[in-house]
């Protein structure tokens, strides 16, 4: 039972939220992302081929072990270079940074609704994003 000051996270609930907001920027016209992209390309080229890696061996959650850290990175960097929150229509950029990296890297917004079989098991995705010790 969880009470209102307790959020239980499963895979399931973090899978969902994340292939939302994979979806919402995939909404996005191609005139607000390609400025963004085109940033992005040019600031990660030299990590491209890594990021590159990690998205083909998990499409939806190979963010996760890296949003506190290098994500936060890329946010700010969205943010200085002047694609921040007021750039786009999100409360949050933790709403859509990954998605424009995966474009970014990947040529094309990952498509969240193909089938995906993720080299990770539920159990390390919820420890990786720190919320191994919130699931009933």
């Amino acid at each position: 039972m969880t009470d209102n000051t307790t959020r239980v996270y499963t895979t399931e609930s973090i899978t969902e939220g994340l292939k939302e907001n994979r979806r919402a920027y995939a909404r996005f016209p191609e005139a607000l992302r390609r400025p963004a992209v085109e940033m992005l390309r040019a600031e990660l080229k030299t990590v491209a081929d890594q990021i590159r890696a990690e998205i083909v061996k998990d499409p939806i959650h190979w963010v996760a072990p890296y949003h506190f850290g290098w994500g936060m990175t890329i946010r700010n960097l969205m943010r200085t270079k002047g694609f921040g929150e007021d750039y786009w229509p999100v409360d949050n950029l933790d709403d859509i940074y990954a998605a424009c990296v995966e474009e970014a890297i990947m040529g094309k917004p990952t498509d969240v609704d193909a089938p995906v079989t993720p080299t990770r098991g539920n159990d390390d995705i919820l420890k990786e994003l720190g919320l191994d010790g919130l699931q009933d």
